[in-house]
């Protein structure tokens, strides 16, 4: 991940790219989603291998849709 200063004022000017941190992963093909996402207080969240699995098995995520109202039936 790279990061560069940018000022605007009174004209453009952007200075080296700078390394902030390295993932370990490819960097993405066109069609690829995303493997990163900055939250909103700056913090970098990236999608990465467990650093004990083997790259041909398959973690599964379960995505629960409409949560609240799931809870809300179950009282």
């Amino acid at each position: 991940m790279m990061a560069v200063a940018v000022r605007t004022s009174p004209n453009f000017d952007a200075r080296s790219p700078r390394i902030l941190f390295e993932t370990g992963l490819p960097e993405s093909t066109p069609g690829d989603p995303s493997r990163y996402d900055v939250a909103s207080d700056g913090r970098f969240l990236v999608l990465a291998a467990a650093p004990d699995s083997k790259s041909e098995e398959r973690a599964e995520i379960h995505v629960i849709v409409n949560w609240f109202e799931t809870l809300r039936d179950k009282r």
